[in-house]
């Protein structure tokens, strides 16, 4: 199959999450994301997010028609991480950055999606979620922030008994029903802090 190169190719923002970008294109180019996706040879089901979601590509074809490398494009993907029961990248946009969605309706950048994510990389501002919490008592928040840091470097690290833990205190606090296995993406906002300031806790202390 031949691909030609889109007529309107708006370049990724920095960090914009691959679904974001092929939905700017499809608009860009006046047809839906899912008729793109066809065209782009990626199937005209889900939009795809993931670097899983990419294994079916033809690149030749699909690096042509966007005129970007294909390393470029799959390091816009998510990782896979569905093996995970205690989730740390959203399948959802459960948080956003008003500012910068401001300046681009219909923007999704990749680290909004992480679970350790609470300011905005791009211009600093603190990310909002569907239901923000009230009166949050600043010790939670700082404890939160503590967590989030802990979660980012065990991630980065690839420290498996430190992850081991995150998915233990999860459960924990589902079991105790003060909290869900997804927790640590939830779009509201006093849930998500707890779990945050749990993970703090559960790298430093045992969990009971």
């Amino acid at each position: 199959m031949t691909v030609r190169s889109l007529p309107f190719r708006p370049p990724p923002a920095r960090d914009e999450l691959l679904s974001s970008w092929i939905g700017r294109l499809a608009k860009a180019n006046h047809c839906s994301a899912e008729e793109l996706c066809g065209y782009l040879g990626l199937g005209q089901g889900r939009v795809p997010e993931y670097a899983g979601d990419l294994q079916g590509a033809t690149w030749a074809l699909l690096c042509r028609a966007v005129q970007r490398p294909a390393h470029e494009i799959l390091a816009m993907a998510l990782p896979d991480t569905k093996h995970q029961s205690a989730r740390w990248v959203s399948p959802h946009d459960f948080q956003y950055c008003p500012r910068c969605v401001e300046k681009t309706p219909d923007l999704v950048l990749r680290h909004w999606r992480l679970a350790w994510s609470m300011t905005c990389e791009t211009c600093g501002q603190a990310l909002a979620t569907k239901y923000p919490a009230k009166d949050v008592p600043s010790g939670l928040h700082g404890r939160a922030l503590r967590g989030a840091e802990a979660l980012k470097s065990a991630v980065a690290t690839n420290n498996l008994a430190r992850l081991r833990r995150v998915d233990l205190t999860m459960h924990l606090m589902a079991v105790l029903e003060i909290g869900n296995l997804r927790a640590l993406t939830s779009g509201n906002e006093r849930e998500r802090l707890m779990a945050l300031a749990a993970v703090g806790v559960s790298v430093t202390r045992p969990v009971a």
